[in-house]
């Protein structure tokens, strides 16, 4: 139910920038602008890999400015 409430929220994603990104052998971490129908969102993702895929997930928000 969590996540199907977050989807909900992140209606009309668009991702506007890349602002920082780092890959190593075992993790890719970044910072995005993303547009959202609500507004603008600063977030961050981190992925920790093993055997070229994610086995951890780590995400969240920088901060958001409201359309209007």
């Amino acid at each position: 139910m969590l996540f199907t409430g977050y989807l909900q929220r992140m209606s009309g994603l668009k991702l506007r920038a890349t602002d920082k990104f780092v890959e190593t052998e075992d993790a890719i971490f970044f910072e995005a602008t993303i547009d959202l129908d609500a507004g603008v969102a600063k977030v961050y993702d981190a992925f920790v890999l093993e055997n070229g895929r994610a086995k951890y997930h780590f995400t969240g928000l920088l901060g958001f400015t409201p359309k209007g």
